[in-house]
């Protein structure tokens, strides 16, 4: 069942807000434009469609028919008692594609989100038209020396301390500053205003800490893609060169895998290239998938 609702705060205004069930839960996505079908992922942590992708949203739905997923656990989705685990997104996102009736359509999709569109890719390629990976996860086992502390999650009342300090401005920002993006002075006002605004969500930690905990363990991390070599999908990967969350040699190395995929490294820019860099972001997505 299909409703609409309010769009949030960070939502583009030119997107429709709406709701599906799934599995008895409440999945929210934004709708745009029409043309051929887009289907935007967002990452993890502080998430969502809209914080994400609501500026490129409106130039998107210009040339396509436009669908940007909450997860489950984000943004304006539910967020119920689960194991929220990357089989179980994966599952999610074939169930949201086949509700809506999707036969084909291009993906983007960043960070943990480009690990679900490329198993997705790799087990329907026939349905996809082009792929666009953004400093994505799922590229690579080994785990990255900055993800190391991330090992605390699994203490008892850790994760409950994180997400307390991030409610400190000052905390917030320079996690921002020098954690998630390349340049400090790229860090807004209006960033900062969209990020305090998810942090009010209820049980926004909830989906985050137990991905993360399903995820890395000690020395390896649980989802690597094999087989690259048999994606047989037109795909650009965008890394900025600053991350230090997925380091961007995990790009260039898929580049190199994936037949015929192109690489573009976003120079100067951390993780959250889609905020950071958009202008930059929006035009290779837009060029790269018009041509």
């Amino acid at each position: 069942m299909i409703s609409n609702a309010v769009t949030s705060s960070v939502a583009p205004t030119i997107a429709v807000s709406r709701y599906i069930t799934l599995s008895e839960n409440r999945v929210h996505y934004l709708e745009a434009g029409t043309g051929p079908i887009l289907l935007l992922l967002h990452g993890t942590a502080l998430d969502s469609a809209a914080l994400t992708y609501g500026a490129m949203i409106p130039k998107l739905a210009e040339h396509f028919h436009v669908y940007a997923l909450d997860w489950l656990g984000y943004g304006e989705s539910d967020k119920p008692m689960m194991d929220y685990t990357s089989p179980n997104y994966s599952s999610l996102l074939a169930e949201f594609i086949e509700a809506l009736g999707l036969e084909t359509f291009s993906i983007v999709a960043f960070s943990m989100g480009g690990a679900m569109a490329l198993g997705y890719a790799l087990e329907h390629q026939e349905k996809l038209h082009k792929l666009v990976l953004i400093d994505s996860y799922g590229l690579g086992r080994t785990v990255h020396i900055p993800t190391v502390p991330y090992f605390l999650l699994h203490l008892p009342g850790v994760t409950e301390l994180i997400w307390k300090l991030l409610t400190v401005p000052k905390i917030l920002e320079l996690c921002l500053k020098y954690i998630v993006f390349g340049s400090a002075k790229r860090v807004t006002p209006e960033i900062m205003g969209d990020v305090k605004r998810q942090l009010e969500l209820k049980d926004l930690q909830r989906a985050s800490t137990s991905w993360l905990r399903s995820e890395i363990g000690l020395w390896r991390l649980a989802t690597q893609h094999k087989h690259l070599g048999a994606l047989n999908v037109p795909t650009l990967l965008l890394h900025g060169s600053k991350d230090i969350v997925i380091p961007a040699w995990r790009s260039r190395r898929a580049a190199r895998a994936i037949p015929g995929a192109q690489l573009q490294m976003l120079r100067g820019y951390g993780h959250w290239t889609p905020r950071e860099a958009a202008k930059e972001v929006l035009e290779y997505v837009l060029h790269f998938l018009t041509t």
